[in-house]
C-alpha cells in the first residue's frame, strides 16, 4: 500500500458507482418516486424504511438510524475497511487507486488472488469427476449434501498433478502456484500440497479466496492441513465461513463461532447460518476485534469435552480485551457441534442457541464445582481462581453483579471480593485455566 487513499481517487470511484446497483446485490429495491426503498439489511424490520438516493449517491434507515455514501454500505453490510471499500469498488468500475502523493499502487498479489480461484475452480470440477470419488463418499458419510458443496465450494485435490496441469494450460508459471502455497518442489518440478484431501477455500469479507483448508480421508497424518501463513493467508485473522455468513450474522445481529470447517457446515445444513469458524487455530485478538465489528452478541460453540471448555475459556480472554462479553454453549459430553446438529431438530437447536449463557456464568458454575466450599481452602481456591477471570471484566455493572455472586458463594463480603480482583487488567491470551465442567 502507498498511504492514504487520494480524495480525487475516493470521488472518481463514487462518481462512477451506481449505488443502487451495489446495494441491490445485498437487497431487493423498489422505485419510491426518485429514490428506491427496501427492508433494511442491518436490523429486522417488516416494512420498508430503507432508502436509497442516487442522486446523492447515499442510503439512509429511518428505523434504526444507519445511513451514509455507498462505502459505508459497503463496510457496514460486508464488514470492510474504508479502504476496502474504496478499493473493491474501484476494481469494479475501473478506477485506478491513486495514494497521497501520487503514487499508483502496485498490486503483485492480484495474480495470487486469481490464481486460487483458478484453484478453487479446478478443485471443485476434480470433485464431481471419477476422480473425486474418494471425497465425495468422505463428504456423503459426514453428512455433507450437494447443496453445502456447492455453497462453500468444496473441492477435491487428487493424485495426478492436476492442478500442475492446469496451471501449465493456464501459461501460469508453476512457480506461482508454489508462491500462492499450494504446490510444494518436487525433484525437478512440482506436487500438489494438498493432494488426496477434501478441501475447503478459506476466503475473507469480501469473498476472495485467500487459502485452503484440507481435510484428509483415510489414516493420514495430519488430519487436517492448512495453506502456509502468506501475505494473504493469514489464520489469525481469517474466519472460515465469514463472507456466507454476513446477511444472517447482520439480519440477526448475532454471530456462532465454532472450530471446525464440519461443525460450521453442519450448524449451515440446519438453518443456523450466521455462522464462522477459526481455521485450525486458537481464537485471536484480530478475531475478536473483527468478531466485535459484527456484532456484540457474541456465542462460542465449542465441543462438549474438556479440551472444548478450555478453549472456550481461552476464546474469552482476547474477547473481554476487545469488549465483548461472550456467551457460550456445549453439545453433550463427548460430541462436537456437527454432532449434535445432525442429532437435533432445527426448532430444538434453534432454542439451546437462544439459551446460551454468559461464558463468565459458565466458568463461575465450573468453579464453584471445582473445589470444596465446605473448607476454608477451598473457599480461598474458588475466590482466587474467580479473580483471575474477574479481572477480564470491565463493565461495572457485569463485575458488580459477578462479585456478588462469588461474594455470596464464598460467604465473604463483597468489598473483599472486589479487593482480590483488584483493577481490570487485559486476559492473557495463552493460558485459560480451568475449564467449566
Amino acid at each position: 500500500m502507498g498511504g492514504r487513499i487520494s480524495e480525487s481517487t475516493i470521488r472518481e470511484v463514487r462518481d462512477r458507482t451506481d449505488i443502487v446497483e451495489v446495494v441491490s446485490e445485498t437487497i431487493p429495491l423498489s422505485r419510491a418516486g426518485a429514490s428506491f426503498r427496501g427492508l433494511c439489511p442491518f436490523h429486522r424490520e417488516k416494512t420498508p424504511s430503507f432508502f436509497v438516493h442516487p442522486a446523492r449517491q447515499a442510503f439512509k434507515c429511518f428505523g434504526c438510524g444507519e445511513g451514509g455514501s455507498v462505502f459505508h454500505f459497503l463496510m457496514k453490510a460486508r464488514n470492510l475497511s474504508f479502504a476496502d471499500s474504496v478499493e473493491e469498488l474501484a476494481e469494479r468500475y475501473g478506477v485506478a487507486v491513486r495514494y497521497e502523493g501520487g503514487s499508483v499502487r502496485s498490486r503483485p498479489q492480484e495474480d495470487l488472488y486469481a490464481l486460487l480461484r483458478l484453484a478453487a475452480d479446478t478443485y471443485r470440477e476434480l470433485l464431481g469427476a471419477p476422480a473425486g470419488k474418494a471425497g465425495r463418499e468422505f463428504l456423503r458419510r459426514r453428512g455433507v449434501t450437494p447443496e453445502a458443496e456447492r455453497e462453500f465450494a468444496l473441492g477435491w485435490c487428487g493424485t495426478g498433478g492436476e492442478l500442475v496441469s492446469a496451471l501449465k494450460r493456464g501459461g501460469i508459471d508453476p512457480a506461482r502456484g508454489e508462491a500462492a502455497g499450494l504446490l510444494l518442489p518436487s525433484g525437478a518440478g512440482y506436487r500438489d500440497r494438498f493432494r488426496g484431501r477434501v478441501l475447503f477455500p478459506i476466503g475473507d469479507a469480501r469473498g476472495r479466496i485467500c487459502g485452503f483448508g484440507g481435510r484428509a480421508v483415510d489414516d493420514a497424518v495430519p488430519k487436517y492441513l492448512n495453506s502456509p501463513e502468506s501475505e494473504l493467508y493469514r489464520k489469525s485473522s481469517l474466519l472460515y465461513g465469514l463472507y456466507q455468513a454476513l446477511p444472517a450474522i447482520r439480519s440477526e445481529g448475532r454471530v456462532l463461532v465454532v472450530e471446525g470447517y464440519m461443525d460450521l457446515i453442519g450448524l449451515w445444513q440446519k438453518g443456523v447460518r450466521g455462522v464462522v469458524a477459526t481455521c485450525g487455530t486458537s481464537l485471536t485478538e484480530s478475531h475478536a476485534r473483527t468478531l466485535k465489528r459484527l456484532s456484540e452478541n457474541v456465542i462460542l460453540f465449542y465441543d462438549g469435552d474438556v479440551a472444548g471448555k478450555k478453549a472456550a475459556v481461552r476464546s474469552g480472554g482476547p474477547l473481554y480485551a476487545a469488549g465483548v462479553s461472550p456467551k457460550a454453549l456445549f453439545p453433550p459430553k463427548g460430541m462436537d457441534p456437527d454432532d449434535w446438529a445432525k442429532e437435533t431438530s432445527p426448532e430444538e437447536l434453534t432454542r439451546r442457541i437462544a439459551g446460551a449463557v454468559p461464558l463468565m456464568e459458565s466458568i463461575e458454575r465450573g468453579a464453584s464445582r471445582k473445589y470444596d466450599l465446605a473448607t476454608i481452602s477451598g473457599k480461598l481456591s474458588y475466590v482466587q481462581l474467580m479473580a483471575k477471570y474477574l479481572r477480564w471484566v470491565t463493565e461495572p455493572a457485569e463485575r458488580e453483579l459477578y462479585a456478588q455472586r462469588v461474594a455470596q458463594t464464598s460467604g465473604l463480603p463483597v468489598e473483599t471480593i472486589h479487593r482480590q480482583v483488584g483493577p481490570s487488567a487485559l486476559p492473557p491470551l495463552t493460558e485459560g485455566g480451568d475449564p467449566p465442567r
